[in-house]
């Protein structure tokens, strides 16, 4: 068994964004990670949220490269998405919790065929792995959380 978690595919599907799970962002729910951060982006909100939460999670993040982006969000989007993957692993998704605790100290990377540097890495490993830091770093207060309870 690998200590290291080489992309959201396959058995850790779970751990990508696109997957489907129960997020609260400005008091608004969305079907996933992805739906929310885009929804983030936006300088204008959609005039049609329900159309716009039907969307595919693939849908919605092409649609997020399409759409007048916040003055901002460079500088908000880490915290925006550290919210929202606390949001995916808490009592909101007890089984998603449950499973990232299960990972224990796996390193956790989300290797990418598209190049993206920032929240992953590229084929060849080149990146930051941000989402692979926030996702460690939310395991890392679910187990702290854990052994407080444990005490």
């Amino acid at each position: 068994m690998s200590d290291i978690i080489n992309g959201f595919f396959g058995e850790h599907r779970w751990l990508s964004n696109f997957y489907g799970a129960d997020i609260v962002y400005e008091g608004l729910h969305f079907p996933s990670v992805e739906h929310a951060y885009v929804y983030s982006k936006y300088l204008n909100k959609p005039k049609d949220l329900a159309q716009f939460l039907e969307l595919t999670a693939g849908a919605v993040k092409r649609l997020g490269k399409t759409i007048d982006i916040r003055p901002d969000f460079e500088d908000v989007k880490l915290d925006v998405m550290a919210e929202l993957i606390f949001c995916k692993f808490s009592d909101r998704n007890p089984a998603l919790l449950q499973k990232l605790v299960e990972t224990r100290d796996k390193h956790i990377c989300e290797v990418n065929s598209w190049g993206d540097t920032f929240w992953g890495v590229n084929l060849e490993g080149v990146g930051l792995n941000m989402l692979g830091k926030i996702i460690m770093a939310r395991r890392e207060q679910l187990s702290k959380e854990y052994l407080l309870k444990a005490d």
